[in-house]
């Protein structure tokens, strides 16, 4: 009987104990190397090439969009990682991605939820188009510009994005999303 109790409260307390012996990093791009941040056990060459575009405060932590060489030249992954600070530094919460190449004038990758927190996220590069418009779940509908190449937006809670535009300068569509995520 006593055996079994301590089995019983070993599988209740793992899981606990394995959870919190997860290491804290350093700083958010450092978190970016931990599950479920898309850059978990990469190697050093890797890690060396990301290229940070935008990072953006939100729901107590840090949303940081990057890009990593894919394996094919010309080839990218689009990366949006929320990290949030813990302890004594920083841990990856959730990520999103999506695979591009050099030729794509328009790329739109996002996180709906997370592990710890009821966040969406919005992200993407485009080569043309001065704004995109985000037409959520709930029906709140938001422009914001696209900046050096990139847009990147955050709301605290968990949703999805019906769809999204890019227009130029005269808002005129160039070209549209829907979710797929």
């Amino acid at each position: 009987m006593r055996i079994k109790y301590v089995i019983q409260l070993f599988v209740l307390a793992a899981p606990i104990f394995i959870s919190a012996c997860r290491p804290y990093q350093p700083t958010p791009i450092d978190a970016l190397t931990e599950w479920p941040g898309k850059l978990d056990g990469a190697d050093s060459a890797l890690l060396e090439s990301v290229q940070i575009l935008k990072e953006e405060e939100v729901a107590g932590g840090l949303v940081i969009l990057y890009s990593i060489p894919a394996k094919e030249p010309g080839e990218h992954v689009l990366v949006s990682t929320f990290v949030t600070p813990e302890g004594r530094g920083w841990r990856a919460q959730s990520s999103g991605w999506k695979d591009y190449s050099d030729s794509d004038d328009f790329v739109v990758s996002g996180i709906a939820g997370g592990n710890i927190t009821d966040l969406t996220t919005v992200s993407g590069i485009s080569n043309k188009g001065e704004v995109v418009r985000i037409e959520w779940s709930d029906g709140q509908i938001d422009l914001l510009p696209v900046e050096e190449g990139t847009f990147l937006f955050s709301r605290p809670e968990t949703l999805t994005f019906r769809g999204i535009e890019l227009l130029d300068r005269a808002g005129e569509a160039l070209e549209s999303r829907e979710w797929d995520g």
